[in-house]
């Protein structure tokens, strides 16, 4: 990919210059930018992208969403929508997020995607807009075949033909002005909304009600509420204790279906003009309101990521939370040793390359003072790449436990997405082959207060290396104050194994 021809500037996809935030975040931020390669960093995004894409396209959710879209109630609500001018619609995404900084909009981009290659009969083209697009977030989404539409349209598009908004998670006002920008029958059945049930987002905010008839306030909700009647709700079905609670759930696909005689105005009563002049003092404050932007979102993730180190920071299983956010760039790119109190396990595996070479896996833990408390490795018989990296952070927290009064505070690096997400409880369905392995770990993982963090391969050489070594040599463990046996100077081993101070 190449920046050529990008243009990241102007009112549209934001500036990128900052914002008043602190000072620390401030100089992260330039010196992210300063020193990264862009390209570098898309790059990495697009493989993290393309892995979402299998696992989504393997799940249950998306078996269901392609049953409902084959069903005979969603076929006949598109040929109507389609009508007999269309063969096509085109899709935008909405409110999607910043993919560099959280993984959820990895998954969730990957159902658009899935859909334009599954369905690209109907589907003609991807249209995306997000105001906390980052450079990198924008070269991948060129890559992928999406047009990153440079214009902040704060979701007020007036549809002239048959369109697919695809809004996940979109805030409830977001979809309120969608549909008042496309108040008329001629406009308002051309639109179909993928996103969180109507009758969901009904139940999210408090309405008053008097003799049956709602009260309107004069904001954008109110043409949600308005438009229940004329809208056809298809819900997709998401399995219970699924994965991908908290991206997928609620989630239905809405036609609407007016009469082009009616007017619409008379949903929302407005007799006196009050409501209008209401609506348009609010959208007059909003346009005025500066949108959220990358700088936010950067400045949002290191705070997260700083948290669980607070002093104040309770003693708790941090996975589930920080499990959602994917780490600003010098968090992955380069080993750094863990705060004060707390230990770090780098753990790493090893593949058999489908030929006479065995699987290996090492790691390795520090304590606060940079000084290793564990090294081992070990090897494997014929294994995967993912495999291999189970069995390294599952025999990783077995060896930990058994050193005596070691802290409970645990970072865990490593560079296998897929084992970082499964440790972090996020995202994607087990494989059978990794089930028992990573169970253990799993359980071995409640023992300490843990933080678990995907890295690249850069920052974590020594395990990488041990492991490489475990495929050759064979099981060895070395715990800090025991005889090293055939490693006669940890400090050599660990120089020799490329560790950055």
């Amino acid at each position: 990919m190449s920046t050529e021809g990008v243009d990241f500037a102007g009112d549209e996809i934001r500036s990128f210059e900052p914002k008043e935030i602190d000072d620390e975040v401030d100089k992260a931020t330039r010196s992210l930018y300063d020193h990264l390669s862009v390209e570098d960093e898309a790059q990495r995004l697009l493989k993290e992208i393309r892995i979402a894409m299998e696992q989504v396209k393997e799940s249950k959710f998306y078996a269901n969403l392609t049953e409902q879209i084959k069903g005979d109630a969603f076929q006949s609500q598109l040929k109507r929508v389609l009508g007999p001018n269309h063969s096509q619609l085109e899709m935008v995404i909405y409110g999607l997020g910043g993919l560099e900084f959280n993984f959820s909009p990895h998954h969730q981009l990957a159902i658009a995607l899935l859909l334009k290659q599954d369905f690209c009969w109907w589907i003609e083209r991807i249209q995306v807009y997000d105001p906390v697009f980052s450079p990198a977030d924008v070269l991948v989404l060129k890559e992928l075949g999406c047009e990153v539409l440079s214009v902040n349209e704060r979701c007020r598009r007036k549809v002239e033909k048959p369109t697919l908004f695809y809004m996940p998670h979109a805030e409830i006002d977001m979809v309120g002005e969608l549909l008042g920008a496309n108040w008329c029958p001629s406009r308002i059945n051309l639109l179909i909304i993928l996103g969180v049930s109507f009758d969901s987002k009904s139940s999210s905010r408090c309405r008053t009600v008097k003799n049956s008839k709602i009260k309107f306030f004069g904001c954008p909700v109110d043409f949600i509420y308005a438009i229940q009647n004329h809208t056809k709700e298809i819900f997709i079905e998401l399995n219970y204790g699924s994965v991908y609670d908290g991206i997928f759930d609620n989630f239905a696909f809405h036609f609407f279906e007016v009469d082009s005689q009616l007017d619409m105005e008379t949903l929302i009563p407005d007799e006196d003009g009050e409501l209008s002049k209401i609506r348009l003092e609010r959208r007059r404050e909003l346009d005025m309101t500066e949108p959220t932007d990358f700088y936010w979102e950067h400045k949002c993730t290191e705070e997260y990521f700083r948290e669980p180190f607070t002093e104040d920071a309770p003693k708790e299983d941090w996975s589930g939370l920080n499990g959602a956010y994917r780490g600003p760039r010098r968090y992955r790119c380069s080993w750094s040793p863990p705060p004060r109190g707390w230990i770090k396990l780098n753990f790493g595996g090893r593949n058999s390359n489908n030929g006479d070479n065995l699987g290996g896996f090492g790691g390795i833990c520090h304590n606060d003072s940079k000084e290793p408390i564990l090294i081992y490795r070990g090897a494997l018989g014929k294994v995967d790449q993912t495999t291999a990296c189970v069995e390294a952070l599952m025999f990783g927290l077995t060896e930990l436990l058994k050193i005596p009064k070691v802290t409970r505070n645990l970072i865990v690096e490593g560079d296998d997405i897929r084992v970082i997400q499964w440790a972090n409880k996020r995202q994607h369905e087990i494989p059978e082959e990794v089930h028992e392995s990573l169970s253990r770990a799993l359980d071995l993982l409640r023992e300490f207060h843990t933080v678990i963090y995907h890295i690249y391969e850069g920052a974590n050489l020594v395990a990488n290396n041990l492991a490489k070594k475990g495929a050759l040599s064979g099981n060895h463990v070395y715990l800090a104050g025991q005889n090293a046996e055939d490693v006669e100077d940890v400090d050599n081993l660990v120089k020799s194994l490329q560790l950055v101070d």
